[in-house]
């Protein structure tokens, strides 16, 4: 594995989530006896909820916990039924009850997890999912699910060794594939969600929430064609499900095909008329048409049912700046970058309204961090450029470059010290000049790469990951840096991301011997991991 200072760079040379949660079934509480009196209320109840009955199991179940308050199969059911009807408070409250009477057994732990989880109480949710893992160190579903939690939470990358564990110890729950891509589609690593997805559809192909997420990996891979075909046959799957007429759409819009995307959005609005995204983009798709009055009733709308929403900030702040009305952009585009402070199209957004506006810094201070959060050539931001306008000959990609180039000069000094004190071994100082660099220059692929390596020698595995990403992005060719990834995935039990990266290695330099190996030794570990 080479790990050698890369020191060519052009410094030195003229150079909307959408998401579908997966609903995960929970414990059945089977482990936990149901003896005594009360057994044949609790079978009257558990036959209740199996045919979606629940109240009528609640008051079953709370029948039997009146004859015989110490069981816990008839509490944690009820539980259960809670879960169910949505009601978490409730359900939480009967599993307190259940670990109360019985604290080792794992499924009580899990289910409470799961209940924190549908409330958004991931850390809670991750804590019982360690207790239960803890008291099963075989608790697929545990592991599943902590490492869902992890991705929902904004860990995606600290989620992958837990899926990776799930699928090892019980490699046909479709559950842990639909989640491992969800995980991976967090990172953007679209080609690895979509294997997932795939898998996933192997096990179940009437699972509609992995149509429309394979669909919308599709989609954000530019995959159009098949992403149209997966995000259809979601809506023959779901058709009452407002968020597959809302995918379908928003694919539709990436297509091109603006008047069956309003369609769509409409159909959803029709189905749930408080459905914000599909008030956000539907205003997002009339305003490109020029169909302010109307789009504004949208995109206010959209603002009103989800005040603590980015995308629709940014939305209402792009159809302001296409009617030139920048003052009004403005606001809404800081208020969307203080909500979602890594959305680099807001700070795309922005950077043009700050250019139209005459404050060239502010611009190449928003468009220094559209690349650091999405690093791409120049040429990529144009997709974002929907209200494209030329001033002296040049676009507002061209224009944020030219302002962005002002500092190269300086960054290049910054590279310098960097370069020179990473080779005498002072990584702290050297990683410091980096930061500089990059904070002035950040379209260097070099620099993240030696950052890179600077960060993985001093340890900081998941901080070097993130350099040789941005430096994959920046150079899609740059082998070395797939390489290294490679070897920072599999440290961090990453093993599929791993594999991907040592077979991209192998696709630009089929003679890398060190990749060779590697894939060699990670397909050993993975058949004796499935070894019974």
């Amino acid at each position: 594995m080479t790990t050698r200072l890369r020191r060519r760079c052009r410094l030195l040379s003229n150079a909307a989530l959408l998401f579908i949660a997966a609903i995960f079934s929970p414990a059945t509480c089977d482990r936990l006896s149901a003896a005594g009196p009360a057994d044949d209320l609790i079978q009257q109840g558990s036959a209740l909820s199996e045919k979606g009955q629940y109240d009528e199991a609640i008051a079953t179940f709370t029948k039997a916990i009146a004859i015989d308050g110490r069981n816990p199969s008839a509490v944690g059911r009820r539980g259960l039924a809670y879960v169910n009807k949505g009601e978490w408070e409730k359900a939480i409250a009967d599993f307190d009850a259940t670990i109360g009477l019985n604290a080792r057994e794992p499924s009580a732990h899990y289910n409470r997890g799961f209940a924190y989880f549908r409330q958004g109480k991931y850390d809670k949710a991750i804590a019982d999912y360690d207790e239960a893992i803890r008291l099963n160190p075989k608790y697929a579903d545990a592991y599943r699910d902590r490492g869902y939690a992890r991705a929902m939470s904004g860990k995606p990358r600290d989620g992958l060794p837990d899926l990776n564990r799930a699928i090892e110890l019980n490699p046909q729950d479709q559950a842990a594939y639909y989640s491992r891509g969800a995980a991976h589609a967090r990172l953007a690593d679209w080609d690895l969600a979509i294997a997932d997805y795939d898998r996933a559809l192997r096990l179940d192909p009437k699972d509609a929430n992995t149509w429309a997420d394979r669909g919308y990996a599709k989609t954000m891979n530019n995959d159009l064609d098949n992403a149209l075909a997966d995000v259809t046959r979601a809506v023959e799957l779901a058709p009452e499900e407002p968020s597959t007429w809302f995918n379908r759409g928003f694919c539709r819009y990436r297509r091109g095909e603006i008047d069956k995307a309003l369609a769509d959005y409409d159909q959803a609005l029709k189905l749930d008329a408080d459905y914000a995204e599909a008030h956000r983009e539907r205003g997002f798709v009339r305003g490109l048409k020029d169909d302010f009055d109307r789009a504004f009733e949208d995109l206010d709308r959209a603002v009103e049912l989800s005040r603590a929403s980015g995308p629709a900030r940014l939305r209402r702040g792009i159809i302001h700046a296409r009617k030139h009305q920048f003052d009004k952009a403005l606001v809404d585009l800081t208020e969307a970058v203080k909500l979602d402070a890594d959305s680099a199209e807001t700070r795309f957004h922005r950077a043009v309204v700050y250019l139209n506006t005459g404050k060239a810094e502010e611009a190449a201070a928003d468009y220094r961090e559209v690349i650091r959060l999405d690093p791409h050539e120049a040429e990529a931001y144009e997709k974002w450029d929907v209200n494209p306008e030329t001033v002296e000959g040049q676009s507002n990609v061209q224009r944020l470059e030219r302002a962005l180039a002002k500092h190269k000069d300086e960054a290049r000094e910054h590279y310098a010290r960097a370069v020179a004190l990473h080779k005498e071994g002072k990584l702290v100082e050297a990683i410091a000049e980096y930061d500089k660099t990059v904070l002035l220059y950040p379209r260097c692929p070099d620099v993240h790469y030696n950052r890179g390596l600077a960060y993985r020698r001093n340890g900081s595995l998941e901080q070097a990951a993130v350099d040789y990403t941005q430096a994959i992005e920046l150079d899609p060719k740059f082998t070395v840096a797939y390489s290294n990834r490679g070897y920072v995935n599999f440290k961090l039990g990453d093993t599929a991301g791993a594999l991907a990266d040592f077979r991209k290695v192998l696709e630009l330099d089929p003679q890398n011997a060190d990749a060779l190996k590697s894939i060699e030794l990670i397909e050993k570990m993975q058949k004796q991991g499935d070894s019974p």
